[in-house]
């Protein structure tokens, strides 16, 4: 199961549309989940992700991550650390077209980047 910060945003939304489109399981973080006009098969929770402790309970079954920076602002390595201390193992972070195309990443214990 993936779980999407940012679901909501432009970049979010697409990647729950073809995720969702691909048979995937589908968790979608929303600040305000009764406005998303997300797939019906997507999971959708509320929460904040810029507050990891709001989402902390949506982790379980996780097996991936999809970090919106925009989403989680200044707490990314918080949320990070959340999800790895709740058993996540990958994690990305979507990207502006034309930025850095080395997102993905395997989690180690600490929450830090290691090399797959």
């Amino acid at each position: 199961m993936i779980l999407i910060t940012g679901a909501t945003g432009n970049v979010g939304r697409e990647v729950v549309n073809l995720l969702v489109e691909d048979g995937r399981q589908v968790v979608a973080v929303s600040r305000n989940p009764k406005t998303p006009s997300l797939p019906a098969k997507a999971h959708v929770v509320a929460g904040d992700p810029s507050r990891p402790q709001t989402i902390a309970t949506a982790f379980k079954g996780i097996d991936a991550v999809l970090l919106s920076p925009r989403a989680v602002a200044g707490a990314a390595s918080d949320l990070v650390m959340l999800a790895v201390s709740s058993g996540v193992r990958r994690g990305g972070r979507a990207v502006r077209p034309g930025g850095d195309t080395t997102c993905g990443f395997p989690l180690d214990r600490s929450g830090r980047r290691r090399s797959p």
